[in-house]
Protein backbone atom coordinates (compact mmCIF):
# COMPACT_ATOMS: atom_id res chain seq x y z
CA UNK A 1 0.00 0.00 0.00
CA UNK A 2 1.28 3.32 -0.62
CA UNK A 3 0.00 6.55 1.33
CA UNK A 4 0.59 10.03 0.53
CA UNK A 5 0.34 11.60 4.02
CA UNK A 6 -0.18 15.42 4.61
CA UNK A 7 2.64 16.10 2.14
CA UNK A 8 3.40 19.59 2.26
CA UNK A 9 5.96 21.79 -0.07
CA UNK A 10 6.38 25.68 -0.99
CA UNK A 11 9.40 27.33 -3.15
CA UNK A 12 11.00 29.85 -1.38
CA UNK A 13 10.08 31.83 -3.92
CA UNK A 14 6.36 32.91 -3.29
CA UNK A 15 5.74 30.41 -0.37
CA UNK A 16 2.54 29.05 -2.19
CA UNK A 17 1.62 25.62 -0.35
CA UNK A 18 1.49 22.74 -2.08
CA UNK A 19 -0.49 19.89 -0.29
CA UNK A 20 -0.98 16.14 -1.29
CA UNK A 21 -2.74 13.33 0.48
CA UNK A 22 -3.50 9.84 -1.66
CA UNK A 23 -3.44 6.22 -0.67
CA UNK A 24 -3.44 3.08 -3.42
CA UNK A 25 -2.87 -0.28 -3.16
CA UNK A 26 -1.75 -2.96 -5.71
CA UNK A 27 -2.68 -3.14 -8.41
CA UNK A 28 -4.00 -0.04 -9.68
CA UNK A 29 -3.33 3.55 -12.11
CA UNK A 30 -4.16 6.75 -10.45
CA UNK A 31 -3.99 9.22 -12.70
CA UNK A 32 -3.38 13.08 -10.93
CA UNK A 33 -4.48 15.81 -13.16
CA UNK A 34 -4.43 19.94 -13.36
CA UNK A 35 -3.01 22.53 -15.16
CA UNK A 36 0.27 23.32 -16.11
CA UNK A 37 2.39 24.30 -12.84
CA UNK A 38 -0.19 23.13 -10.61
CA UNK A 39 2.17 20.76 -8.61
CA UNK A 40 1.84 17.41 -10.47
CA UNK A 41 5.25 17.10 -11.34
CA UNK A 42 6.33 18.72 -7.88
CA UNK A 43 5.14 15.44 -6.52
CA UNK A 44 6.68 13.40 -8.80
CA UNK A 45 9.47 15.24 -7.89
CA UNK A 46 9.63 14.56 -4.11
CA UNK A 47 8.81 10.95 -4.24
CA UNK A 48 11.98 10.71 -6.34
CA UNK A 49 13.90 12.55 -3.89
CA UNK A 50 14.52 15.65 -6.38
CA UNK A 51 12.74 18.10 -3.67
CA UNK A 52 12.49 17.65 -0.02
CA UNK A 53 9.50 18.12 1.58
CA UNK A 54 8.42 20.60 4.03
CA UNK A 55 6.44 18.30 6.37
CA UNK A 56 4.91 15.06 5.96
CA UNK A 57 5.44 11.51 5.19
CA UNK A 58 5.12 9.04 1.96
CA UNK A 59 4.70 5.14 3.22
CA UNK A 60 5.25 1.91 1.34
CA UNK A 61 3.79 -0.77 3.45
CA UNK A 62 4.59 1.06 6.64
CA UNK A 63 7.98 2.46 5.95
CA UNK A 64 8.23 6.05 5.38
CA UNK A 65 10.43 6.21 1.80
CA UNK A 66 11.22 9.97 1.86
CA UNK A 67 14.48 8.39 5.05
CA UNK A 68 15.65 6.51 2.03
CA UNK A 69 17.90 7.86 -0.56
CA UNK A 70 16.64 8.67 -4.05
CA UNK A 71 17.92 5.17 -5.08
CA UNK A 72 16.89 3.01 -2.66
CA UNK A 73 13.33 4.13 -2.68
CA UNK A 74 10.93 1.55 -4.18
CA UNK A 75 9.98 3.56 -6.95
CA UNK A 76 10.97 4.81 -10.27
CA UNK A 77 10.11 7.57 -12.87
CA UNK A 78 9.65 7.66 -16.31
CA UNK A 79 9.72 11.31 -18.26
CA UNK A 80 8.58 12.42 -21.59
CA UNK A 81 12.47 12.60 -22.35
CA UNK A 82 12.99 8.98 -22.54
CA UNK A 83 16.70 9.40 -21.27
CA UNK A 84 18.11 6.57 -23.23
CA UNK A 85 22.09 6.06 -24.96
CA UNK A 86 20.84 6.35 -28.61
CA UNK A 87 23.96 5.10 -30.02
CA UNK A 88 23.81 1.89 -28.07
CA UNK A 89 21.70 -1.12 -28.43
CA UNK A 90 18.50 -1.56 -26.80
CA UNK A 91 19.70 -4.80 -24.84
CA UNK A 92 22.32 -2.49 -23.52
CA UNK A 93 20.20 0.52 -22.14
CA UNK A 94 18.22 -1.84 -20.68
CA UNK A 95 21.13 -3.69 -18.93
CA UNK A 96 21.83 -0.40 -17.37
CA UNK A 97 18.31 -0.68 -14.94
CA UNK A 98 19.70 -4.10 -14.05
CA UNK A 99 23.19 -3.11 -12.27
CA UNK A 100 24.23 0.33 -13.85
CA UNK A 101 26.13 -1.62 -15.96
CA UNK A 102 26.35 -2.06 -20.02
CA UNK A 103 27.76 -5.34 -19.54
CA UNK A 104 25.84 -8.18 -20.97
CA UNK A 105 26.18 -11.38 -19.58
CA UNK A 106 24.02 -14.51 -20.07
CA UNK A 107 21.59 -14.06 -17.03
CA UNK A 108 20.87 -10.57 -17.91
CA UNK A 109 20.36 -11.33 -21.79
CA UNK A 110 17.63 -13.78 -20.29
CA UNK A 111 16.02 -11.60 -18.52
CA UNK A 112 16.01 -8.50 -20.73
CA UNK A 113 14.67 -11.06 -23.52
CA UNK A 114 11.94 -11.80 -21.09
CA UNK A 115 11.02 -8.25 -20.65
CA UNK A 116 11.18 -7.17 -24.42
CA UNK A 117 8.67 -10.06 -25.12
CA UNK A 118 6.16 -8.32 -22.50
CA UNK A 119 6.25 -5.27 -24.23
CA UNK A 120 6.59 -6.56 -28.00
CA UNK A 121 9.50 -5.95 -28.65
CA UNK A 122 10.86 -9.74 -29.10
CA UNK A 123 13.70 -9.73 -30.80
CA UNK A 124 15.22 -6.24 -30.66
CA UNK A 125 17.72 -6.80 -28.37
CA UNK A 126 20.62 -5.83 -30.85
CA UNK A 127 18.79 -2.92 -32.73
CA UNK A 128 20.40 0.46 -31.87
CA UNK A 129 17.99 2.92 -30.34
CA UNK A 130 18.42 5.49 -32.88
CA UNK A 131 17.00 3.72 -35.32
CA UNK A 132 13.73 2.93 -33.51
CA UNK A 133 10.58 4.95 -33.55
CA UNK A 134 9.11 7.39 -30.64
CA UNK A 135 6.62 4.87 -29.20
CA UNK A 136 9.69 1.91 -29.71
CA UNK A 137 12.26 4.11 -27.51
CA UNK A 138 9.49 4.31 -24.96
CA UNK A 139 8.80 0.63 -24.93
CA UNK A 140 12.84 0.20 -24.46
CA UNK A 141 12.27 3.08 -21.58
CA UNK A 142 9.58 1.07 -19.87
CA UNK A 143 11.81 -2.06 -20.16
CA UNK A 144 14.69 0.07 -18.08
CA UNK A 145 11.90 0.79 -15.71
CA UNK A 146 10.61 -3.26 -15.56
CA UNK A 147 14.07 -4.84 -14.92
CA UNK A 148 14.50 -2.59 -11.67
CA UNK A 149 12.15 -4.83 -9.75
CA UNK A 150 10.34 -1.37 -8.43
CA UNK A 151 6.29 -1.91 -7.08
CA UNK A 152 5.60 1.74 -7.67
CA UNK A 153 5.64 3.35 -11.46
CA UNK A 154 5.69 7.45 -11.50
CA UNK A 155 4.63 8.87 -15.41
CA UNK A 156 5.57 12.10 -15.91
CA UNK A 157 3.44 12.71 -18.97
CA UNK A 158 5.52 10.68 -20.59
CA UNK A 159 3.64 10.13 -23.83
CA UNK A 160 2.82 13.41 -24.83
CA UNK A 161 5.00 14.12 -27.95
CA UNK A 162 3.37 10.56 -29.37
CA UNK A 163 0.83 10.60 -31.98
CA UNK A 164 -2.69 9.50 -30.91
CA UNK A 165 -2.44 5.66 -32.06
CA UNK A 166 0.93 5.57 -30.73
CA UNK A 167 -0.16 7.19 -27.19
CA UNK A 168 -3.14 4.71 -26.70
CA UNK A 169 -0.96 1.62 -27.40
CA UNK A 170 1.35 2.75 -24.63
CA UNK A 171 -1.49 3.96 -22.32
CA UNK A 172 -2.51 0.46 -22.99
CA UNK A 173 0.20 -1.12 -22.38
CA UNK A 174 1.19 0.27 -18.50
CA UNK A 175 -2.16 -0.97 -17.71
CA UNK A 176 -1.53 -4.21 -19.09
CA UNK A 177 1.51 -3.93 -17.16
CA UNK A 178 0.51 -2.92 -13.82
CA UNK A 179 -2.34 -5.79 -13.98
CA UNK A 180 0.55 -8.07 -14.87
CA UNK A 181 3.01 -7.25 -12.32
CA UNK A 182 0.78 -6.05 -9.84
CA UNK A 183 2.44 -3.00 -9.53
CA UNK A 184 1.13 0.72 -8.60
CA UNK A 185 1.42 3.20 -10.98
CA UNK A 186 1.09 7.41 -10.31
CA UNK A 187 0.55 8.83 -13.81
CA UNK A 188 0.71 12.83 -13.92
CA UNK A 189 -1.11 14.52 -16.98
CA UNK A 190 -3.31 17.61 -18.36
CA UNK A 191 -5.11 15.42 -20.63
CA UNK A 192 -7.95 13.96 -19.52
CA UNK A 193 -8.14 11.31 -22.35
CA UNK A 194 -5.17 9.56 -20.78
CA UNK A 195 -7.27 9.32 -17.20
CA UNK A 196 -10.39 8.14 -18.77
CA UNK A 197 -8.58 5.24 -21.01
CA UNK A 198 -6.44 3.54 -17.86
CA UNK A 199 -6.63 4.93 -14.72
CA UNK A 200 -8.78 3.12 -11.67
CA UNK A 201 -9.10 6.30 -9.49
CA UNK A 202 -9.01 10.05 -10.08
CA UNK A 203 -6.92 13.01 -8.65
CA UNK A 204 -7.11 16.85 -9.45
CA UNK A 205 -4.79 19.24 -8.53
CA UNK A 206 -7.15 22.12 -6.49
CA UNK A 207 -5.90 25.61 -7.01
CA UNK A 208 -6.41 28.88 -4.81
CA UNK A 209 -4.57 31.81 -3.82
CA UNK A 210 -3.10 30.52 -1.23
CA UNK A 211 -2.65 26.74 -1.45
CA UNK A 212 -3.09 24.07 -4.19
CA UNK A 213 -4.28 20.42 -2.78
CA UNK A 214 -4.86 17.09 -4.73
CA UNK A 215 -8.05 15.75 -4.13
CA UNK A 216 -9.99 12.47 -5.19
CA UNK A 217 -12.32 12.94 -7.14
Amino acid sequence: MLKIDNLEFFYDANKKIYRYNLEATAPQVISVMGKSGSGKSTLLDILSGFLEPKKGKVLYDGLDILTLPPQKRPLCILFQKHNLFEYLNVEQNIAVGIDGSFKITKEKSSVISKILKDISLENYEKREVSTLSGGEQQRVAIARMLVMKKPVLLLDEPFGALDKESKTDMLKLIKEITLKKELITLMVTHDKYDSDLIADSFYLMKENSKENSLVKL
